[in-house]
């Protein structure tokens, strides 16, 4: 066995921080192909997932993750549908309490689960947007209407609803797709549920980690107002996983933030959960650094 097949091996048997610690973005990337090559793909993606981790947004990374098939599939859902489920059905009845909802567009929408918590909350017209890959997946919701698209593309939707929601979706896109997600899903409607995993946060693809004020920053620029109505109430509710009570917020045009004025603006942000803190984090907190891509 060649030697490189060797370090291969020992890569696929243990992979832990302090050897990718010692890589480059390239080295990483190498070793990814190399192990996606020799049919170990699910161990090339926890090699890529650590490395963008270690280099958030690193191109070589990127363009490592977009050659590699995916690994978003039927059992990927299965593990976190249930938690996703009592997730949102948390977190949109709070929402629900001060704005019902009657249809509501699901941007990035994987399996259905929220639009399957939406209905539970009174909507009746759902839309997800996704990928070609859900069409068979046996965990669809099929209480809604699926448009498929390639969300690294710009959105091609026609209509307005009474609310929006992209959750933990823009982490997986193109960094220069940021603006343009904004955009579009800032068409849909004028009440808009938004998260994206933060840098540094562990996850499978998060090629596009972003801190909060960034999104903040794009929504403003549409003339959206970030509020906080999720994070006080569910910061440390053990039914809510912890990367959506860290990033998700409600942002409404300035047009309709009188009917909103009991919710609380977002006044703290760029902070993590704790169960989302890792060494890594802490050493950007202690630098003063909210994204480490940009330093």
């Amino acid at each position: 066995m060649s030697s490189l097949l060797l370090q291969l091996r020992r890569i696929r048997n243990s992979i832990v921080w302090e050897w990718i610690k010692r890589k480059s973005p390239t080295d990483i990337a190498h070793y990814a192909l190399k192990l996606a090559a020799a049919n170990e793909t699910s161990n090339a993606w926890k090699l890529l997932d650590k490395g963008i981790i270690l280099y958030p947004r690193n191109t070589e990374l990127i363009a490592a993750m977009r050659v590699i098939p995916n690994h978003y599939d039927a059992g990927f859902y299965e593990q976190y549908e249930t938690g996703c489920l009592r997730s949102a059905r948390e977190m949109l009845q709070i929402l629900a309490a001060v704005y019902p909802f009657r249809s509501v567009v699901d941007v990035g929408a994987g399996v259905g689960t929220w639009l399957r918590a939406a209905a539970e909350h009174g909507a009746e017209d759902l839309v997800g947007i996704e990928g070609n890959w859900v069409k068979d997946n046996g965990n669809r919701f099929g209480g809604a209407d699926y448009v498929y698209a390639d969300l690294n593309a710009p959105l091609s939707i026609d209509r307005r609803f009474d609310l929006a929601i992209s959750v933990e979706v823009a982490e997986h896109l193109n960094p220069d797709r940021s603006q343009g997600l904004v955009e579009g899903i800032c068409r849909c409607s004028d009440v808009v549920i938004f998260g994206a995993a933060m840098p540094r946060q562990h996850g499978s693809a998060h090629i596009n980690g972003r801190p909060h004020s960034f999104w903040i920053d794009l929504f403003e620029k549409q003339g959206f107002v970030c509020l906080d109505p999720f994070r006080p109430k569910v910061w440390y509710n053990s039914s809510v996983y912890p990367w959506y009570a860290q990033n998700t917020f409600l942002f409404v045009a300035e047009t309709t933030r009188s009917r909103f004025a009991s919710l609380p603006p977002a006044t703290l942000v760029n902070v993590y959960h704790p169960l989302l803190v890792n060494r890594l984090v802490q050493d950007d907190v202690k630098a003063g650094v909210f994204d480490p891509a940009s330093t």
